[in-house]
């Protein structure tokens, strides 16, 4: 059980992209409505989210919380990169989805930071093979963030990004995997944005 203290009240984040590195740009809603809602408010919701995602562990998640305490300048600093990183997935993954390029300066960011992050990580072997690690000690913020640049490298040259999409309800734009039969989905959650979306063609239509 994790020791995070719950502020009140505790953030309950929507895990429906159908990858962790979608689920990350998620963290913002409403971004067409012209005033996007950042659910990334502290260090802590960090932790949560990374949490409920399944990037890190309970165990984890409290190892995090301690270097967050211990060290709040620098928490409060790799914060805000992972924020200007989220950007960068998002701007990516939502051109993807609509068939277009990423610019040049995106696809650069998103170099660099993973550079830098391969610096810092080794290959390691495991009973499913090798795969790697992330040597963090003091088990910081950069061990979230490391999870999500694998999860976004990985979707991005595979094929599965041909499965990218963005919401089309009218705020909304989150992304997600489309896995259905013909990919013809068009919302991120049928129960959410497309209930939300069918009742107003229907009140347009009625009146």
């Amino acid at each position: 059980m994790t020791n995070i203290p719950m502020l009140a009240p505790a953030q309950e984040f929507d895990i429906s992209g159908g990858n962790l590195a979608l689920d990350f740009a998620n963290t913002v809603s409403k971004r067409r409505s012209g005033m996007p809602e950042e659910h990334l408010h502290s260090c802590f919701d960090l932790i949560r989210w990374a949490t409920q995602a399944g990037a890190i562990s309970s165990t984890e998640a409290n190892r995090i919380f301690d270097w967050v305490k211990k060290h709040p300048k620098a928490a409060t600093k790799l914060l805000q990169r992972t924020i200007e990183i989220r950007e960068t997935f998002y701007r990516i993954f939502s051109a993807t989805a609509t068939h277009q390029k990423p610019t040049r300066d995106d696809l650069g960011a998103l170099s660099l930071a993973l550079q830098n992050f391969y610096n810092q990580a080794e290959l390691k072997w495991t009973g499913n093979g090798v795969v790697w690690a992330w040597i963090d000690k003091d088990d910081s913020l950069e061990k979230i963030l490391w999870q999500v640049m694998r999860a976004c490298v990985d979707l991005l040259m595979s094929d599965e990004a041909k499965r990218v999409r963005e919401c089309e309800a009218e705020t909304c734009a989150w992304l997600f995997m489309d896995h259905s039969k013909n990919q013809s989905r068009r919302w991120c959650d049928m129960q959410v944005c497309g209930n939300r979306e069918k009742a107003k063609r229907f009140y347009k239509r009625n009146h």
